[in-house]
């Protein structure tokens, strides 16, 4: 008993210990944090607390990376070059003692045992670097944050290149709130796959009844998750009866107005979670759509998409495998010009989604948002050439940024191909409380809110000549 109470004042907690393998797995492999998460936790047998604090450290120090590195250098001599694991040990307790409000004393306390643990010959390093950083956590974020950019990025843990956009795009308040949402823990949301009330009302019952405490969500068949890691152990979900999916991206499903015999296609379908939804809207309202095309470019993502349709009986779902970009794409049983509605799920820089991948914001650069304008632009005009007249394309995005956005949409209406398109606005589709984000021109871009949507961009055109 004895020694087991003296290793335990020693050891790090289940929780660090799992956060930094996290953490570790996520620099060294590119990988990202919530597979890399869901693995670890699933290697480890850690009780619920354990798990959330794990996950809480984990998403905390991958989002600040870039300010931890920032403290390192001021706090390490020059020339100092930090290395992997003691990087990882050190951002752990940076992140509690500059954003975690963990106490300086307790950081440095779990800080050095992980370090014992990981790397025992590097403890002292590892507790002279965590006592400066909390030391120089008195005067974080080094500077002004209502007049020095710098600093206010270092506040709210994003890129300056980041804030400096949102702030031009968005205006400072916005642009605040935003900051604010991705650091906070991204809430949940979930869709019946299956048509008509009763499904939902089934869903509803089956997350009450396993204590995930389900309430309505901001639009009509939505729930919201009250605890995340007790509704994903329920059985429709791993049946893929339900689907995880953001109120921002089930929004972009009602924006098609999926009906009864209508003949719908869906660019970028990946995996195919919109498309399923478009079928069971369409069944809720009546009766299946005459077909729905989905297509994208790797097949291995609609191979899901075809078991999941053949488990709901959605016969009506046809995967497409093609480079949508390409001139002339044609898919069979939809000539130009035929189709009710095209759905573009165009690829972009997920700049709405940062909460939800943390180690996101590190990894993008000023340059990603624009390199995906070309194919964005492309989707679109060749999407809407399958168009018929009287029909719409509907271009949605999951990102915050003019480029990826409003830019694509104008670019398209002042060309060639979209000089018979009108943007037809959404002021009537959304929910009162999603008012502020319609633009006058009618397009809607949500930007992340807590207990809210993702940051998502939606534009319907139709066409009328």
């Amino acid at each position: 008993m004895g020694r087991a109470l003296a290793l335990a004042r020693v050891a790090p907690t289940p929780a660090r210990a799992a956060a930094f393998e996290v953490v570790k797995r996520v620099r060294e492999r590119s990988a990202y944090a919530h597979q890399t998460l869901d693995k670890v936790l699933a290697e480890r047998d850690l009780e619920p607390k354990e798990a959330a604090s794990a996950a809480r450290l984990a998403y905390g120090t991958l989002s600040a990376m870039g300010v931890l590195e920032d403290a390192f250098a001021i706090v390490v001599s020059p020339g100092t070059a930090l290395w992997s694991p003691m990087l990882e040990v050190l951002a752990l307790g940076a992140w509690e003692v500059l954003f975690g409000g963990t106490p300086a004393y307790a950081a440095v306390d779990e800080t050095v045992k992980l370090a014992k643990a990981v790397e025992p010959k590097a403890a002292g390093f590892a507790n002279a670097v965590i006592r400066k950083v909390a030391r120089a956590a008195d005067t974080f974020p080094w500077g002004d944050p209502d007049t020095d950019l710098d600093a206010r990025a270092r506040l709210y843990a994003h890129p300056r290149w980041l804030v400096g956009m949102w702030e031009t795009e968005l205006g400072s308040e916005k642009a605040t709130g935003v900051m604010a949402a991705n650091n906070q823990a991204p809430p949940m949301f979930l869709a019946s796959a299956l048509p008509g009330a009763d499904a939902l009302a089934r869903l509803i019952a089956e997350l009450t009844a396993a204590g995930a405490e389900p309430s309505p969500g901001s639009l009509p068949g939505s729930v919201r998750v009250g605890k995340p890691a007790v509704a994903r152990r329920i059985k429709s979900l791993q049946g893929h009866h339900t689907r995880v999916m953001d109120l921002g991206a089930q929004f972009v499903v009602r924006a098609m107005r999926p009906g009864p015999g209508q003949v719908l296609a869906e660019v970028g379908a990946g995996r195919g979670g919109k498309s399923l939804m478009l079928a069971s809207m369409a069944r809720s309202n009546g009766r299946p759509l005459a077909r729905l095309a989905a297509v994208d470019l790797h097949d291995f993502k609609l191979k899901v998409l075809a078991d999941d349709a053949r488990t709901l009986g959605f016969s009506e779902i046809v995967t497409v495998t093609a480079d949508a970009s390409s001139a002339g794409l044609t898919i069979p049983g939809i000539p130009p010009g035929s189709a009710d509605a095209v759905l573009v799920d165009a690829p972009c820089s997920g700049l709405g989604t940062l909460r939800r991948h943390p180690e996101g914001r590190w990894r993008l650069t000023p340059a990603d948002c624009g390199a995906l304008q070309r194919l964005q632009a492309l989707l679109l005009v060749n999407a809407a050439a399958l168009v018929r007249l009287g029909g719409f394309v509907v271009y949605s995005t999951c990102t915050i940024s003019n480029a990826e956005n409003r830019d694509i949409v104008r670019g398209f209406l002042g060309s060639k191909a979209g000089s018979g398109f009108v943007l037809d606005s959404l002021a009537g589709d959304v929910p009162e409380s999603w008012k502020g984000f319609v633009d006058p021109a009618g397009w809607l871009q949500l930007l992340p809110e807590p207990e809210g949507a993702d940051g998502h961009f939606v534009a319907r055109l139709i066409r009328k000549a």
